[in-house]
């Protein structure tokens, strides 16, 4: 499988999943009360997952997939995903 097939993959399986849990109209990036809590959520997953792999002597910034020179986060976010 290619990175660009992973990638259709990806936001399909998201597709399905959100469409699941909040019905047809739901989009999952728009100013709504949903939409906040999830992010919320997801702040605070990443926040956790960031203090144990810091706790466990790992640099935070060094990514497998996610390897953005600006994101201090990059191995939190490939742990969330």
């Amino acid at each position: 499988m290619t990175i660009a097939s992973q990638d259709s993959m990806e936001a399909l399986a998201s597709r399905v999943y959100f469409i699941a849990l909040f019905g047809k109209g739901f989009v999952r990036f728009e100013d709504d009360e949903i939409n906040k809590k999830l992010n919320y959520g997801y702040a605070m997953l990443a926040s956790k997952i960031t203090t144990a792999i810091c706790l466990a002597g790992f640099l935070p910034e060094l990514g497998i997939h996610h390897c953005s020179k600006s994101n201090p986060y990059n191995l939190s976010y490939d742990l969330i995903e």
